[in-house]
C-alpha cells in the first residue's frame, strides 16, 4: 500500500497543477482537513467544502499557483513531500516561491488529512519520526 500512496500523492499535486479538481477530490476523504502554512481565511479547512474553499482562497491570490513535488517519501501510512511553490500575487504581479514539506495521512487510499510544515523535522516529528 505505501507505493501506493506515493504514487497517489503524486496524482493530487499533478491534479492540482491541471486544476483538476474533481480528480483532486477523488483523493481526499470526504472529512479532510486541511492546514496550510498560511491561508488568507483560515488555519484549517475541513471537508471538501473546505477544501474547495481552500482552493478558491488560494487561487484567488495566487492564480497561477504552481507545487513542483521535489520529493515524496513514504511514511505509511503518511507521505512526507517536499515541494517547491510559486506563483505570483494578484494585483501585485510580484512573484514567489517557496519550499515547504507537507505531511499527508492515507485511509483507505484517501488523504484523510494534510499538514504543511517550514521544515522536514517539523513535518518528521508529527508523523511521529
Amino acid at each position: 500500500m505505501s507505493q501506493e500512496n506515493v504514487e497517489r500523492c503524486h496524482a493530487a499535486y499533478d491534479a492540482f497543477n491541471r486544476r483538476d479538481f474533481e480528480r483532486l477530490l477523488t483523493l481526499h476523504s470526504e472529512d479532510v482537513e486541511v492546514t496550510p502554512l498560511a491561508a488568507p481565511v483560515s488555519s484549517s479547512y475541513r471537508g471538501v467544502e473546505g477544501l474547495r474553499h481552500y482552493w478558491r482562497d488560494l487561487l484567488e491570490h495566487f492564480p497561477d499557483f504552481m507545487t513542483d513535488v521535489l520529493e515524496v517519501r513514504d511514511l505509511d501510512p503518511y507521505t512526507v513531500s517536499r515541494v517547491r511553490f510559486a506563483g505570483t500575487g494578484a494585483g501585485s504581479e510580484a512573484p514567489f516561491e517557496q519550499v515547504v514539506w507537507q505531511l499527508a495521512e492515507w485511509r483507505d487510499r484517501r488523504i484523510a488529512w494534510w499538514r504543511s510544515f517550514r521544515t522536514e523535522a517539523e513535518a518528521l516529528g508529527a508523523a511521529g519520526e
